[in-house]
């Protein structure tokens, strides 16, 4: 009896098919954890992943109260996520709150939204290149814990 002979590019072939099938559901399978994931494929092949050692930044620290406007403080933290950011080949989350407040001038939505904007210019006046800065609103079917607006600094 002859056995049929496949051409061995096929058997690769199928073999990458099956990894990302793999890698597609465990995605799926992980929504919340999504980032963990990736942050975790990234580290086993080498590229670049989430910086996950910055330091939390309170709201009510870096800026004024229920104000879109960074305190002193938090104009110093910003030059120094700067610093980082241009210094480092891994993308950046900074995720800012919605804050259910009962002020006239800015609600919620409307507040982490300035706020986001005004991360994001000190960040662009402290040299980090403005094609890196990309601001995202949640994806509701993806979206982790409490409603905020994430700040996503890319990779070079």
């Amino acid at each position: 009896m002859r056995l049929m002979h496949r051409p061995r590019w096929l058997t690769s072939f199928l073999d990458l098919v099956l990894i990302m099938l793999g890698a597609m559901a465990l995605l799926i399978a992980n929504k919340l954890e999504g980032n963990r994931v990736l942050e975790a494929v990234s580290d086993t092949f080498g590229g670049p992943g989430l910086v996950a050692s910055l330091p939390p930044m309170p709201v009510d620290q870096i800026f004024e109260n229920q104000e879109a406007r960074l305190s002193a403080e938090g104009i110093v933290r910003i030059q120094t996520l700067s610093r980082q950011v241009s210094e480092s080949q891994n993308i950046v989350h900074i995720r800012v709150p919605v804050e259910q407040t009962r002020e006239d001038r800015l609600q919620g939505w409307e507040l982490a939204a300035a706020r986001t904007a005004s991360i994001a210019w000190q960040l662009r006046q402290n040299g980090v290149a403005e094609d890196r800065i990309v601001p995202r609103m949640p994806d509701s079917a993806v979206s982790e814990g409490p409603a905020h607006v994430t700040l996503e600094l890319r990779t070079k």
